[in-house]
C-alpha cells in the first residue's frame, strides 16, 4: 500500500513543501506530515559511549583554547584579538570549527548575554566573560570563564565570582539521576523542588547583595543550562528528569550593569552509566586564585 505519512518537523514550511513534492513524485496525493521530534528527541538526549568520546575531545580542545585566551588577556588588548587566539587554538587542537560565535565581553559588555561584536578594548579594573568552545567531529562543547583583565579580581568582583561558583557547585552537588530536571527562569517559585536551576537561583538569591541591599537572584537572567550534542543547544524534553547518557551545561551567572560586572561560569557535564555527574571540562582553572594564576 502507498505510504500515508512522512515524518518531519511539521512547523517548518519547507517540510510541507517536501511532503507535497514527495507525494506528487510517488503519485500519492494523500501523503501527510507527521511530527518526528517525539521519536528523535528522546534518542538524541541519550548519548552513546562513542558520542561521549567525541564530546570529551571537543571539551579538551575547547579548554585548551580557553587557557590560551586566559594567558593573553591584558589591558589594551582588543576583545576580538582574544577571540581570534582562541579560534586558532581550537583549530590547532583538532576541531573543525567553533560551536558558536565566540563571546568576549569586557566591562559593560560582560553584562550583555549574547554580546558577540567583540569590538571593545579591554580595560584594567574590569572583568571579561569569555564564552567560547569548538566542535570535534560534529560534536560540540560549551565553556565560559570570567577573568579580571588586570590579572587580579577586586574584592567586589571576587565576592560575586565566589557566589556564582558556589551556585554552580550547589547545582552539581544536588544532581540525582532520574530525579532532577534542568528547569528554567520561569520555574523559580517556592513550589519548584526538582530543578538544578532553582538550586542555583536560591544560592545566588541568599548570598550577597547588590549596591541597594537587594538580593542578587534578579541578576541571574537566564536558565541554568541546556543539553549539548551535535548542536551546542541540543534538543531535549524539559519535563524529563536528567538521566544516564545525558550531556548538559551548568552555567549560572550574575549580570549587574550598574556595577559593570558580569560573571558566568560554565562547564559541560555528562551522566555516566552509574548515574554519576562527570565534568567534561577538566584542566581549566575555575577557582579565583587559580584563574589569576592561569593568567600569569
Amino acid at each position: 500500500p502507498p505510504a500515508s505519512s512522512l515524518f518531519t518537523q511539521t512547523d517548518m514550511s519547507s517540510a510541507h513543501a517536501a511532503v507535497e513534492f514527495t507525494g506528487a513524485t510517488l503519485g500519492n496525493s494523500g501523503l501527510s506530515a507527521k511530527e518526528v521530534r517525539p521519536l528523535l528527541i528522546p534518542q538524541r538526549m541519550v548519548k552513546s559511549d562513542a558520542e561521549i568520546d567525541l564530546l570529551r575531545k571537543a571539551a579538551v580542545a575547547s579548554a585548551a583554547a580557553q587557557k590560551a585566551g586566559m594567558k593573553a588577556i591584558k589591558p589594551g588588548v582588543r576583545e576580538r584579538t582574544i577571540a581570534g587566539l582562541e579560534l586558532a587554538k581550537m583549530l590547532e587542537s583538532g576541531c573543525e570549527r567553533p560551536s558558536y560565535a565566540p563571546i568576549v565581553g569586557s566591562g559593560i559588555n560582560s553584562t550583555t548575554l549574547h554580546y558577540s561584536s567583540n569590538e571593545a578594548t579591554m580595560e584594567k579594573g574590569d572583568v571579561v566573560v569569555i564564552d567560547a568552545a569548538c566542535e570535534y567531529s560534529m560534536y560540540a562543547s560549551d565553556i565560559t570563564r570570567t577573568m579580571p583583565i588586570g590579572g587580579k579580581f577586586t574584592p567586589r568582583q571576587r565576592e560575586l565570582y565566589e557566589i556564582v561558583l558556589g551556585a554552580h557547585r550547589a547545582a552539581a552537588a544536588a544532581f540525582i539521576a532520574g530525579k532532577m530536571r534542568l528547569g528554567n527562569v520561569n520555574q523559580r517559585g517556592p513550589e519548584v523542588t526538582d530543578t538544578l536551576d532553582k538550586i542555583a537561583y536560591d544560592y545566588i538569591n541568599t548570598h550577597g547583595k547588590d549596591l541597594h541591599g537587594e538580593p542578587l537572584g534578579k541578576y541571574f537572567l537566564h536558565g541554568l543550562g541546556h543539553h549539548v550534542g551535535i548542536n551546542v543547544h541540543d534538543p531535549y524534553d524539559p519535563a524529563k528528569p536528567l538521566d544516564k547518557g545525558n550531556v548538559f551545561t551548568i552555567e549560572p551567572g550574575i549580570y549587574i550593569p550598574e556595577e559593570k560586572i558580569g560573571i558566568r561560569i560554565e562547564d559541560t557535564y555528562y551522566v555516566d552509566a552509574d548515574g554519576k555527574l562527570v565534568n567534561l571540562i577538566t584542566n581549566l582553572p575555575v577557582e579565583p586564585n587559580s584563574v589569576e594564576a592561569g593568567m600569569r
